[in-house]
């Protein structure tokens, strides 16, 4: 029986020793005539023989160019296309270092990253103010930035920062970069032999909101093998499957799953230019019109798709399966997604830091798809600890903590913010307080352990304040109720006289500690949900059968031997 907050995922299958160019290797020798990506407001796609070739071409132009493995090179963006996605497989590709980053956060990049290089779309230069940021940035004159312009016919260019020789940047569009490698493939060849998986290739930046942006640095080893446990889980490899993503292409999730794709042969199909989707009209649209079998999107994605007054106008026949992050505020909303929508659609859980952690299970109910967040992945562990670093009983309050191979490497030149983050034993520690409380396990024999699920009691998470002049007082805390009201429609539950609904309330309470409490850039978000439990005293609720169980936030349940609920 378990009696203290740990448990771990699988260990049957080993960790892959390949690169992010390596997976991309592996897609064109296993599925070379299956479309990798697919643009449609484009009217682009490429099969995965296609986007090897011109990645090759790219990355060995990029080495040319004097650029060498572990160099820098910031992806500057806030759009998708599909030069951009090349461009940012092409960088993995020779070893270099791809920087994700937001248009806004260029400056201070520069500042504290070692950069060789920018790449940039096009068709936002008026956006990004060419004269005053880039021709600042790049040495270079106003008028020779719009020459660079006029003249390409690419979507997406490469500025190559200034050197201490010449003193001034360089532009090169994608078709230039394109038609210099083809010469240039003997080259790469050599330098691919000296990639190792264990080297970074990304650096993802954080939220800078509440101080200096913190560049999270993950190797390729982490990057590949998340995105494909990911989509063992999933099953992508029992078919062939046409992926709608809603996810930010160039993000760090967005390169876990140009991973999964890559090692389970899978189409991404990128309905969106902008990287906040926008328009849901064009979105369901290309879900029919591709015929896409999965989504994968953010819980708001979703409701906003069956929300819409013209959600049934459109044939989502094929759709059946994808994933999307847990959101504990979203749960009552899971149900009717998987009813209407998506049937084998799966949660998770995971960080910038540590990636995708912990994942459901297609096979699960759709109950315990919408009440839980999963299961550890393969090669990660959950502890729950108190503030001596010891592992807390089943029940009792601590701070979760996660051990993978996935874990970032650190935060870059950052040594204290990362050995705050990561122990010296490797375990990632999120700051986010919670309880594990074994609760009886309503469908004993589809999770490995028959007698318990793990329910994650309530928990405020800090997210960013919209409004850090106004919120949060320093002097008042947030108090939660909650209530049963009168059924209309007693033919559906268990008391003909009383439904289950929560009627949640936040009410200001003075705050005992003013020390700790609240950071002006922080607010708080409250999650929670309504359970049936079996009754152990029927005779003083309405129902002899079932009593009331209100559980917040995220919650654990396990295959092995444990599961993560948002009960």
């Amino acid at each position: 029986m378990l009696t203290t907050s740990f448990c771990e995922g699988p260990t049957d299958k080993l960790l892959l020793d390949l690169t992010m160019g390596g997976a991309l290797d592996y897609a064109v020798t296993h599925f070379p005539e299956r479309t990798a990506f697919i643009y449609p407001f484009e009217i682009a796609a490429l099969t995965y023989k296609q986007l090897h070739t011109k990645v090759c071409h790219v990355a060995a132009a990029l080495l040319s160019r004097g650029l060498r493995p572990g160099d820098q090179v910031v992806l500057w963006t806030d759009v998708h296309c599909m030069e951009l996605e090349v461009f940012s497989h092409a960088v993995t590709y020779a070893g270099l270092i791809l920087v994700g980053v937001f248009l806004i956060d260029i400056e201070d990049v520069l500042l504290n990253f070692s950069c060789k290089a920018i790449i940039f779309p096009n068709f936002t230069w008026e956006y990004t103010n060419r004269e005053s940021r880039l021709g600042r940035i790049l040495g270079t004159t106003a008028a020779s930035i719009t020459d660079h312009e006029t003249n390409t016919d690419s979507t997406a260019s490469i500025a190559i920062l200034p050197n201490k020789t010449s003193g001034k940047g360089t532009f090169l569009s994608f078709k230039t970069l394109l038609d210099e490698g083809v010469t240039q493939q003997s080259h790469l060849s050599k330098v691919k032999k000296t990639i190792r998986a264990d080297d970074v290739a990304v650096i993802m930046l954080t939220s800078g909101t509440t101080g200096k942006p913190k560049g999270v640095t993950s190797t390729h080893s982490s990057m590949v093998n998340n995105g494909y446990f990911i989509g063992d889980r999933l099953h992508y490899s029992s078919k062939e499957h046409r992926i709608c993503s809603l996810m930010q292409r160039y993000d760090d999730i967005g390169l876990v799953e140009a991973m999964c794709a890559f090692m389970h042969g899978a189409t991404i199909v990128n309905p969106e230019r902008n990287y906040d989707v926008e328009d849901i009209t064009s979105v369901m649209q290309v879900i029919q019109n591709e015929r896409c079998t999965a989504v994968h999107g953010f819980p708001s994605h979703f409701v906003n798709i069956i929300s819409d007054p013209a959600f049934t106008m459109y044939d989502f026949k094929a759709v059946h399966t994808g994933f999307t992050c847990a959101a504990p505020m979203f749960s009552r909303k899971m149900l009717e997604i998987l009813t209407k929508f998506t049937p084998d659609l799966v949660p998770g859980f995971g960080t910038t830091e540590t990636k995708r952690n912990i994942q459901g299970f297609v096979t699960d109910s759709r109950i315990k798809r919408a009440d839980t967040i999963g299961y550890p992945m393969p090669h990660t562990k959950v502890k729950i600890i108190d503030q001596e670093s010891n592992i807390v009983p089943i029940g009792s309050a601590g701070e979760l903590c996660l051990y993978s191979y996935s874990t970032m490497v650190k935060y870059w030149n950052q040594p204290e913010k990362t050995s705050k983050a990561i122990d010296d034993e490797g375990w990632y520690h999120t700051g986010l307080t919670l309880s594990l409380t074994p609760t009886p396990n309503p469908n004993p024999n589809t999770t490995p352990n028959p007698n318990y699920s793990l329910t994650l009691s309530q928990s405020l998470t800090p997210t960013p304040n919209p409004n850090p002049n106004t919120i949060p007082n320093p002097n008042y805390s947030l108090t939660l109720s909650q209530s049963l009201t009168p059924n209309h429609n007693p033919n559906t539950t268990p008391n003909p006289n009383y439904s289950l609904t929560l009627s949640q309330s936040l009410t200001l309470t003075p705050y005992s500690n003013l020390n700790i409490t609240p950071n002006p850039n922080y607010s708080l978000t409250l999650s929670q949900s309504l359970t049936l439990a079996p009754n152990p005293n029927p005779n003083t609720t309405p129902n002899p059968n079932y009593s009331l169980t209100l559980s917040q936030s995220l919650t654990l349940t396990p295959t092995l031997p444990l599961a993560l609920s948002i009960a």
